[in-house]
């Protein structure tokens, strides 16, 4: 029996050694070293998964990906972002440009070739069995309804969203299904990302928190709403509000105040 084919693209030699050594023993690895060889070999080799590196000179890893989903000979390739690029935005990037998953490096061994097994294994079913068994498992209106809310009571009243570097496996592990099961309840029911779910509680938080205490210093609602960059929390609540944290407080609670 063929074993299932991986392909890894990265510009660092020693990411695709590790790569190589972890996953050699069970599947197919590939590898190449820049964006525009791996785009060709991804055409060639129709592999059955592809990790793919952010960081990488001339065209990075969200210039391939976004050739690979363009390309009728590729756009069906399951593509896995591996990076050491550790924030919020470069994962939601990830996702809204169709990666299945986002894993940081360095990467865990034994972590990677179950996440690596599980999304096969998912992907090896064709069309219409997906589309059975998702229907089965998520497109019922009770279980997703239950499923919203368990999220929302996760994220929400256990306050998990206040979590450092909180992971969609974290909260998929807590919430008993497959990260890329939660990806799919997000993405075809609730019509958002991971990222940008955690983005809008967090705001939303940090309106509350407002509201209870109008003078309280902004650095400090920054960090109670668990944001770990006052910058990053001023780019967030003006995207989500359309004002800054200061403009809203002076428009909706001092002015009720």
């Amino acid at each position: 029996m063929a074993l299932n084919k991986i392909l890894c693209i990265d510009d660092d030699e020693f990411s695709l050694h590790i790569l190589r050594e972890i996953l050699e023993e069970n599947y197919d690895v590939i590898t190449a070293k820049e964006g525009k060889s791996g785009i060709k070999m991804a055409a060639l080799e129709k592999p059955n998964l592809i990790l793919l590196d952010i960081s990488m000179p001339e065209m990075d890893g969200f210039e391939v990906i976004q050739k690979l989903k363009t390309d009728k000979q590729t756009k069906k390739i399951p593509v896995v972002f591996v990076s050491n690029l550790n924030d919020e935005f470069n994962e939601e990037a990830g996702f809204k440009l169709g990666s299945i998953d986002y894993i940081i490096k360095p990467v865990r061994p034994r972590v990677l070739t179950a996440r690596i097994e599980n999304l096969l294994k998912h992907f090896s079913n064709s069309v219409e069995e997906k589309k059975n068994n998702f229907k089965e498992t998520f497109l019922e209106k009770a279980q997703v309804d239950g499923l919203t809310q368990s999220l929302y009571y996760l994220l929400t009243e256990k306050q998990l969203v206040l979590k450092d570097n909180l992971r969609v496996s974290l909260v998929a592990k807590e919430l008993g299904i497959r990260p890329h099961h939660l990806q799919e309840l997000l993405n075809r029911h609730l019509n958002t990302s991971f990222p940008q779910l955690i983005k809008k509680i967090r705001i939303e938080t940090a309106i509350e928190l407002m509201k209870e205490n109008p003078n309280e210093k902004i650095i400090n609602i920054v960090y109670d709403s668990g944001f770990q960059s006052k910058s990053v929390f001023n780019q967030s609540f003006l995207e989500i509000t359309g004002l800054s944290p200061s403009e809203y407080r002076n428009q909706h609670i001092m002015k009720n105040n």
